[in-house]
């Protein structure tokens, strides 16, 4: 339905304008009488509660009533027409059928009137041919799902020449309110869909319901003229005329269509934020998305003094190299207890001038003495290239250190520098993969370093959690103890964080005491407005039917910020979204005719070759670049200049990350805006309707185990590779349970010293992943042809084995930059992909299933109060792609069958069967044993930290897909009730072993959180987690039924209510069976755990 906001061009008088009411639907069909139809009811709009209001009974002039024909005839046609998959709607597919109905021509003017009338649910514009076809010439599929992926016999041909008479453009004609096909957690919408009745009754109801649109919009139209000198088909037809398709080749006579400036705002130019949202709200397209808005006052800075004088040479390069003439007083406060010999954790803001706490007394140490070194480390090298050049700048500026070398070591460095780097450097830039694999197993060439080594620089310390800050913690104690064995004690701890608040966190991963928090921020900011952003519905007189696309919503709100001039980056969840949203914009951009911003915006994530991330930085940081579509990759420190917005498309999994990502934006004394546009998932809802948690509500704690034996083995053979270990002088590095797993898993020798055991000599660093699994992937190559005819191919990227399952197989899309590819071959034996880059308007998406199940037992534990017991063993993860859909706009297209191998990987997890006595209540009481299964792991999954110091990703759960149980066809597929965690695959953590240790305590303690928790149906508190983002429902009392049963309290069937009236309208299908044990004989059960 058309807001007020859209339907005012349609009355442009001088003298106030009546509100105009939104009308319920009517129950009646209008007749094509010139009376018009019965009136109807309205609602007035405001923000509270609306108002129903009695629209005047308003005779139809004949305009409106020769009108309704055309439109009732087109209705008919499209909605026939849409059913079937395998075309667009084209206007000259449809106009002789609809010729035949009217029984006369029909006027493109006709439709540019009815798309005028209902701007929201007609689409009517040109697209280019290319985008139009669901079948490629190289591949080929039957519709009827029945067809076999097949490429091309020679992937190298190029593509037939097309008609050269044949149109660049196809002028479509849609609806854009029929049924979807639900979403995936990574799928994308694109600019032009097919919406497909799934029966022909629905298309009839579809029809009627669309008729009773057409009949709202001509009354509330007539109803808002009717005490006004204005004349309703006039002004019906002087709005028609903006809405007449325009070829691509005459784009250029059109004005744009959100009336951005003709010239794009340079740097400085751009309005104020205040300004743009105000601008914003007058757009057509607005529809009081925004739900939410914070703002952050202007903050004015404040300034500090420190009592030892900077050197003059270093205060000459501070002003010379970053214009800074006076600290800000948390620096001056850091830079104070650094000189007292203490260890420091800055936690302020993005843009505080965090770096200069330790490039002052590095500076200031090797004017002293040039022998000084000091470790610079950063979680990604990205952004140690980005910060050593900074550095290495303001080193040469202060006067007596022209000589001194700044370098990189890292697995980029090549073997011919290495030498070098690490014999004249004086700092060194690096990362904890490197320490661990290269740098301290060579101990021994590394001594003038390490002997020197004043300073070690942690930026990003938030990066370092869970499994992988637990090997950072040791490879520091493995660095502290060798600098100590060369007579180094004094090595300083510096780190910074703009979302760590607890210096303990600090403390556990250096293992130094006495270390100062400086949190105060002393520098300045400008305003921040952050807004919360929820699409709208599609149609209005469905307030539960579905809603815009977010991506969609994204696309709009970025272009119309860059067109005023404001940088903006948008942050996407996964790498699929952020490329299917650089399309989807690019083909917008396009339709306006705004090919000057086309260029201006790329798209930028992990698996993009090294040069193109180097040259996407470097436009972005000289302001070429007004816009940038981003995953996580850029969500740390890289300095990409300053940014004036940030869109962050759904909530980004945890608190900490939205908030590095949202001050990504205001990172000078300019004010910023923050948008979180909220997508239809549980943690999105739950801030959407709890808005002012996002800003109060603190992030989660950090978390470090030492205690984690099986990190802290692998971490003591390394060590006593590089130097033996003492069971008494080590423990302060090590902690107390070095000497028993010395004893145990290091051998000794004579003199009572404990080496690494021989099954991971020679090179122990090998045998540990800090990272988790190291996975292999897949080439993926481009090909095509010269100017010379000669066949040419160039590697496009590289994509990892657990990625390529799903994104490369033949006859599917593989999306790079926001350009789309056939992928032509795929040889699983040589990982590689051969794919073309071509021009379609759809995407693909696996129709794929993973099955995680035990296969081995380790160990069983019983379960205190309880007849059931917990399991401890090996895991198989088995995923099988059997083919894929074509999609536009979340519609399939085709369905297609593939014969793949299927990818298996191996792990360690806990396993609890669901008592035969729950599923049967669960029956009884209609709760889906899906939804209960999933709620009940989550509700476990959540608490896992308590009892084994993982972070998210370090255990992770098997997905019972409760919407199978919703299908019309019994799904073939059937899985076991039982409650699965598992590690992550690869990471050899040990985190679910100290869960399973501590199983009766985190069964009980999930149980007390889902009785204790207020919600009715489930939040974030109880049964969702922030590490999960796909859509799939979770059923609390369901939850409880389980987890009560595994506890041995198994609940009276009288207190659980019947969830009939919750169960989907749609046929039920089994697709959770009971469990069977798996063989554990001989195994000794162990005894409960204790309450913790």
């Amino acid at each position: 339905m058309p807001s007020r906001a859209q339907r005012a061009h349609l009355v442009p008088h001088s003298d106030p304008v009546p509100p105009k009411p939104r009308l319920k639907r009517s129950a009646s069909s209008a007749s094509g009488s010139s009376a018009g139809p019965a009136p109807k009811k309205g609602r007035g709009k405001g923000k509270g509660k609306e108002k129903e209001v009695e629209l005047p009974k308003v005779e139809w002039p004949k305009h409106f009533v020769e009108l309704e024909k055309t439109f009732k005839a087109l209705n008919t046609v499209i909605a026939f027409c849409s059913t079937r998959r395998t075309i667009a709607v084209t206007f000259n597919q449809i106009i002789s059928s609809v010729e035949g109905l009217l029984k006369r021509p029909l006027e493109l003017f006709e439709v540019a009137q009815i798309k005028a009338l209902l701007p929201d649910i007609v689409r009517f514009a040109y697209i280019e041919h290319a985008l139009i076809r669901v079948h490629l010439d190289s591949f080929s599929a039957s519709s009827s799902g029945k067809g076999k992926g097949k490429a091309k016999e020679d992937v190298y041909a190029p593509p037939e020449e097309r008609d050269p008479d044949a149109p660049d453009h196809v002028l479509i004609l849609e609806f854009t309110d029929g049924k979807r096909a639900p979403p995936k957690k990574d799928a994308a919408p694109e600019s032009f869909s097919h919406h497909i009745p799934v029966s022909p009754a629905e298309t009839l109801k579809l029809i009627a319901k669309r008729n009773e649109r057409f009949e709202t919009a001509v009354n509330e139209l007539l109803a808002a003229t009717q005490n006004t000198p204005d004349d309703p088909v006039e002004l019906l037809l002087s709005a028609a005329a903006d809405h007449l398709p325009v070829q691509p080749a005459s784009a250029s006579k059109k004005a744009p269509a959100a009336k951005a400036p003709a010239r794009i705002p340079g740097v400085g130019q751009r309005a104020s934020v205040e300004a743009l949202i105000e601008e914003c709200e007058a757009q057509e397209w607005y529809k009081d998305q925004i739900l939410h808005r914070e703002v952050f006052e202007a903050r004015e800075p404040t300034w500090g003094e420190i009592e030892e004088e900077i050197p003059e040479s270093v205060k000459d390069a501070l002003m010379s190299m970053r214009g800074v003439d006076r600290l800000y007083s948390h620096q001056a406060r850091a830079i104070a207890h650094l000189a007292s010999g203490k260890s420091v954790i800055v936690s302020t803001s993005t843009a505080s001038g965090k770096s200069l706490v330790y490039m002052v007394p590095v500076l200031r140490a090797l004017l002293l003495d040039r022998n000084v070194t000091a470790f610079f480390i950063y979680p990604t090298k990205a952004l140690a290239q980005d910060q050593k050049g900074a550095v290495r700048g303001l080193v040469q500026a202060v006067e007596g250190l022209g000589e001194v070398m700044v370098e990189t070591f890292d697995g980029d460095t090549p073997r011919e520098s290495r030498d070098t780097v690490r014999e004249v450097s004086s700092v060194i830039f690096t990362n904890f993969d490197t320490l661990h694999h290269s740098i301290l197993p060579r101990e021994d060439s590394w001594r003038r370093f390490l002997g020197n080594l004043r300073y070690v620089v942690v930026d990003e310390l938030h990066y370092y959690n869970g499994v992988h800050g637990t090997h950072a913690a040791l490879i520091m104690r493995r660095l502290r103890r060798l600098c100590a064995a060369m007579g180094n004690t004094s090595v300083q701890f510096v780190s910074a964080s703009a979302t760590i608040g607890n210096p303990i966190h600090f403390e556990k991963i250096f293992g130094v005491p006495n270390v100062q928090l400086v949190d105060e921020d002393g520098s300045p900011s400008g305003r921040k407005d952050f807004l919360i952003w929820k699409p709208p519905l599609i149609d209005e007189l469905q307030p539960t039917g579905p809603r815009v696309s977010p991506l969609a919503e994204a696309s709009q709100l970025l272009r119309f910020l860059v067109a005023r001039g404001t940088r903006t980056i948008v942050f996407c969840k996964h790498r699929k979204v952020c490329e299917h949203l650089m399309k989807t914009v690019r083909a917008d951009l396009t339709t306006e005719g705004r090919t000057d911003i086309a260029p201006r915006i790329m798209s930028y994530r992990g698996g993009y070759n090294q040069a193109d991330r180097r040259r996407i930085e470097q436009e972005l940081f000289t302001g070429h670049l007004l816009g940038v579509i981003a995953t996580s990759a850029l969500e740390l420190g890289i300095d990409v200049g300053s940014l004036d917005a940030v869109i962050c498309l759904g909530f980004p999994y945890s608190l900490a990350s939205l908030r590095q990502q949202t001050g990504r934006a205001g990172r000078t004394k300019a004010d910023s805006l923050a948008v979180l546009i909220a997508e239809q998932l549980p943690l999105d809802s739950f801030y959407a309707a709890h808005p002012k948690k996002l800003f109060t509500r603190p992030p989660s704690d950090l978390v470090v185990d030492l205690s984690n034996e099986v990190v802290l083995e692998s971490h003591l053979q390394c060590a006593a590779d590089e130097l033996p270990v003492s069971l008494t002088e080590d423990v302060p590095y090590f902690g107390d349970a070095l000497p028993r797993i010395a004893r145990d898993k290091l051998e000794p020798d004579a003199e009572g010293w404990y080496h690494t055991n021989a099954r991971f000599k020679p090179f122990p660093a090998q045998h540990v992943s800090i990272r988790g699994g190291v996975e292999a992937g897949y080439t993926v190559y481009t090909v095509g042809a010269d100017r010379t005819g000669r066949k040419v191919e160039r590697v496009l990227e590289v994509v990892e084995d657990s990625r390529a399952v799903f994104e490369l197989y033949e006859g599917g899309v593989f999306m790079n930059a926001g350009f789309t590819h056939e992928i032509l071959e795929v040889s699983h034996d040589e990982k590689t992909a051969r794919v073309r880059q071509v021009d379609v308007n759809w995407t693909t998406t696996p129709r794929d299933f993973t099955d995680i199940d035990p296969i081995e037992t380790y160990r069983v534990r019983a379960i205190r109060d309880s007849a059931s017991t917990a399991y401890y063993g090996k895991i198989r993860l088995r995923t099988v792609v059997f083919g894929f859909f074509k999609l536009r706009h979340f519609t399939i297209l085709d369905v297609v069958d593939l014969d793949t191998p299927p990818y298996e990987r191996y792990t360690k997890g806990l396993w609890l069967d669901v008592p035969v006595n729950a599923l049967h209540l669960m029956t009884m009481k209609n709760i889906n044993p899906a939804e209960a299964i999933q709620a009940a792991q989550y509700a476990l999954l959540s608490l896992t930290p308590l009892y084994s110091m993982s972070s998210s990703g370090d255990i992770r759960t098997e997905e019972k897909n409760a919407q199978k149980e919703y299908a019309k066809r019994e799904s073939q597929r059937k899985r076991p009730a039982r409650l699965i965690l598992f590690d992550a695959a690869g990471s050899n953590s040990g985190v679910c072993a100290k869960a399973f240790d501590h199983i009766s305590a985190l069964l009980h303690r999930a149980l007390q959180v889902l009785e204790d928790c207020p919600c009715e149906h489930g939040c974030p508190s109880c049964i969702y987690i922030s590490q999960k983002d796909d859509s799939v429902p979770g059923s609390k009392f369901g939850a409880l039924v389980v987890l009560s049963a595994l506890a041995g309290r198994p609940m009276d069937p009288d207190s659980v209510p019947d969830q009939l009236d919750k169960l989907d309208p749609r046929t039920p299908g089994e697709t959770v069976v009971p469990a069977e044990a798996l063989d554990a004989e001989g195994i000794v059960v162990e005894e409960p755990d204790v309450d913790d």
